[in-house]
């Protein structure tokens, strides 16, 4: 997929940041764009900085850790420009900085349904589709603890890195040969 004009990419977590930036690129690249982003008034701020009127970007309220929400965020990029080529899990979350055993046992569970749960129920979104249709980039975002390497001082966002890498390896085992690639960055 080297030519990526009028291709089809949703990316979780656009509304602002590394998501919000890869949107803007691919936009120039001449990819159609589904952003996403936890409220509307989020999506609505992302479209207006990425020129709303244009017909190759559109946004949809996504709370990634909720799987109807994720499915229907699939669903809507479907609805609007016919499939999806290209979907790329990029939000994430991370509460402030510190040891982990001083972190609430509350901030571990959102880190991980953010970064973790929301990753998966986009995978699956992502792939009811890509995988009838033998063809797709499923791209997951890796970060600081992706590697195995300690991330402190923050590491419940690392540990959920490297659960979403132990993931990423499994699934890329288990597609091998579908005509889904998996990529991480």
């Amino acid at each position: 997929m080297n030519n990526l004009e009028n291709k089809v990419v949703v990316i979780t977590g656009s509304t602002r940041g590394f998501g919000y930036a890869i949107a803007k690129e691919l936009l120039k690249a001449g990819v159609r764009v589904v952003i996403s982003g936890r409220s509307q008034s989020s999506v609505e701020r992302a479209l207006n900085g990425l020129q709303a009127d244009d017909e190759r970007v559109t946004g949809i309220p996504c709370e990634v850790s909720d799987e109807e929400q994720v499915h229907n965020l699939a669903q809507k990029a479907i609805e609007k420009f016919g499939q999806i080529d290209i979907w790329i899990n990029n939000a994430g979350f991370s509460t402030g900085g510190g040891d982990v055993l001083d972190f609430p046992p509350e901030d571990a569970v959102a880190t991980f349904m953010t970064n973790d749960l929301g990753a998966f129920h986009g995978t699956q979104a992502a792939l009811n589709h890509m995988l009838s249709r033998g063809a797709g980039i499923l791209v997951n975002i890796y970060g600081a603890g992706s590697f195995l390497k300690p991330a402190s001082p923050m590491g419940l966002y690392g540990m959920t890195k490297a659960w979403l890498t132990s993931f990423t390896r499994t699934l890329a085992k288990e597609i091998k040969g579908s005509g889904v690639q998996g990529c991480w960055v």
